[in-house]
């Protein structure tokens, strides 16, 4: 009986091990969403795995978090409710998904029109903020030596790789620098197709871009307005650019 029981316990204890050892390693780097509205980081800190994560929601609401990761879990308190905030992290594809296990414990460290659940994509090298920067700077000097064909091309790449995971602000001025360069090519037909993604839709509204600024201002909270303006205006002007005389 007891040779037996030990026997019992080994094999529990290996099934134990091998379970832990069948867990998804969680890679440090930096990952974004869709639609670029959340950062995640994760970074080796001695033993321990930290992250953070920055969003930003309506009307310039944000969440911020971070913490240590434990077996893909990490524990924050100062929640609501009385509760602990626990959050999980599961490996999905080359991505995180990242899940509350009671998003109410967890909605004090949001303002109440942001979140951050969701799935963090693994961030493309040419697609960081640092990188955007340095390639929408090479545009704006060839584009002030009007060498248009030289400009257009690092912003269809930057378009190309990294729309999925560029926030609503950043895509729009990107469509817009590249829309008015196709506009000075002769391009227009590419230049209609370029800002036709900011007619079809403000952000994440499902609406289409009015023709006014007050129509525009019926549509989004104040902050959103105040910070989309500029990029409607720009694609009312080159939209106008772009459509042949008849």
């Amino acid at each position: 009986m007891l040779s037996l029981a030990i026997r019992f316990i080994a094999l529990f204890l290996s099934f134990i091990s091998l379970s832990v050892l069948a867990q998804p390693v969680l890679s440090t780097g930096q990952y974004v969403t869709e639609g670029g509205w959340g950062n995640l980081t994760l970074k080796q800190a001695g033993k321990k795995l930290h992250f953070s994560i920055e969003t930003i929601g309506g009307n310039a609401h944000t969440c911020s978090l971070e913490g240590d990761i434990i077996q893909q879990q990490a524990t924050l308190e100062g929640g609501e409710a009385g509760k602990p905030c626990v959050i999980r992290f599961d490996s999905k594809g080359s991505g995180i998904n990242v899940s509350a296990l009671d998003p109410v414990s967890c909605s004090g460290f949001c303002g109440i029109r942001a979140q951050f659940e969701g799935v963090y994509l693994k961030e493309i090298p040419a697609c960081t903020r640092k990188e955007r920067a340095k390639t929408r700077q090479k545009f704006a000097q060839l584009y002030g030596k009007k060498a248009y064909a030289q400009a257009a091309a690092p912003l269809t790449a930057l378009l190309q790789n990294c729309a999925t995971t560029l926030d609503w602000i950043e895509e729009g001025q990107i469509r817009n620098d590249l829309a008015v360069t196709q506009y000075h090519l002769g391009q227009l037909s590419d230049c209609q197709k370029t800002l036709a993604p900011l007619q079809a839709s403000v952000g994440k509204t499902g609406e289409k871009l009015p023709a006014t600024e007050q129509a525009l201002q019926d549509i989004l909270p104040p902050a959103d307005f105040e910070t989309y303006l500029p990029v409607a205006k720009a694609t009312w002007h080159n939209v106008t650019l772009c459509t042949p005389v008849k």
